[in-house]
């Protein structure tokens, strides 16, 4: 595991980018808002994953809707296309497009996710990752020096994040 020490963020409002394919924890997210963090959903999808706008639209209103169900908002959602192999050049394009739409700065945000490869495209533009051990995070966690690269932190889970992320206040 790496350092627990809580984000040291520039001055604005910080995003937290949640990876769509993890649990979704209103309550924690809530958390979030009450801190005014903006939300942001990257949504990763699959090879062969239905892509049309119908499919993708009733995800987003059920995503919204599981967090309004607790008192949480969603600020934006961002469809990012399947990837071949290592080239994340387009993933990494949808977080530069969330950043340039808020006007943030990477190193004012934090990027949660139970995958790496939905976590690397984060890190390489410069925000801070936090890997879940949910979901398939779990097995990483098991192991973390078999890790291609270290996240900055390790957690159990989204709640666990928002107590590590909002102790920079």
């Amino acid at each position: 595991m790496t350092s627990h020490t809580p984000p040291t963020l520039a001055k604005g409002r910080p995003i937290l980018f949640l990876d769509g394919d993890s649990a979704i924890h209103a309550q924690a997210i809530r958390r979030f808002n009450d801190a005014e963090w903006t939300v942001i959903v990257m949504r990763h999808l699959s090879l062969g994953e239905p892509s049309d706008e119908a499919t993708l639209q009733a995800a987003l209103r059920e995503l919204q809707a599981e967090a309004s169900a607790h008192g949480a908002h969603i600020d934006g959602v961002y469809v990012c296309p399947p990837t071949v192999g290592t080239d994340r050049a387009p993933v990494i394009t949808r977080f530069q497009q969330a950043l340039d739409a808020q006007e943030r700065v990477p190193t004012n945000c934090v990027a949660v996710g139970d995958k790496l490869a939905h976590l690397e495209p984060a890190r390489r533009i410069g925000c801070r990752t936090v890997l879940v051990e949910t979901g398939y995070g779990i097995a990483l966690a098991a192991s973390p020096q078999e890790l291609p690269f270290r996240p900055d932190v390790i957690l159990p889970d989204l709640e666990a994040v928002a107590d590590w992320a909002l102790k920079s206040g």
